[in-house]
């Protein structure tokens, strides 16, 4: 398993420490949209619009699985 991971793309993305920046997040969740409808989060950085599905948001920050659905709704 450590070889595979030692070969694989993967050990970039668990060793790399990027540079984050400060008005990039602030801009994304500024201009974040969820749409309960198709469970989707929008938003855009840069002026480039970019959207995200349920699954991959659970999947990404392990949420559970009736977490999205039991959310309150605006409407």
């Amino acid at each position: 398993m450590m070889e595979f991971l030692k070969v694989s793309q993967l050990s970039h993305a668990m060793l790399a420490t990027p540079t984050i920046y400060h008005e990039v997040v602030e801009e994304m969740w500024t201009s974040a949209e969820f749409n309960s409808e198709d469970e989707t989060l929008t938003f855009s950085i840069k002026n480039k619009i970019h959207s995200v599905n349920s699954d991959v948001m659970k999947a990404c920050f392990s949420i559970p699985e009736d977490t999205v659905s039991s959310l309150p709704s605006d409407t």
